[in-house]
């Protein structure tokens, strides 16, 4: 991205507070989704990341950029390995927010630590 960087810093300013909304507000969500096993919850925390990433990336018109490293097989295993550990750290966020085991959990009960 080239152009002005007053204009850059803004957006970028911009996206990080909106990333930080986001971040913030997730537990609302999760709250509001409790009914559902965590593990779905997950399962479609990726698949619906996966249906926007790709359509962004075919907008954009990359698909053969991201295609191309996933050819070598050591790519393969260190994207997988990395995609297990980021899906247990969030299979352990959701269950965590669910069933009000945060330090600062959206609760109507006191909780004991």
């Amino acid at each position: 991205m080239s152009g002005d960087p007053g204009r850059e810093r803004t957006i970028g300013l911009a996206c990080g507070f909106a990333a930080y909304g986001f971040w913030g507000f997730f537990p609302i969500y999760l709250k509001a989704t409790a009914q559902a096993p965590v593990l779905e919850v997950l399962c479609h925390r990726i698949l619906w990341a996966l249906v926007i990433l790709a359509a962004l990336t075919w907008q954009q018109g990359q698909l053969s950029e991201v295609a191309a490293p996933l050819k070598q097989r050591r790519v393969l295993l260190v994207l997988g390995a990395s995609t297990v550990m980021i899906a247990i750290n969030w299979l352990v966020y959701i269950f965590s927010v669910v069933h009000n085991r945060t330090l600062r959990g959206i609760s109507t009960k006191p909780t004991i630590c």
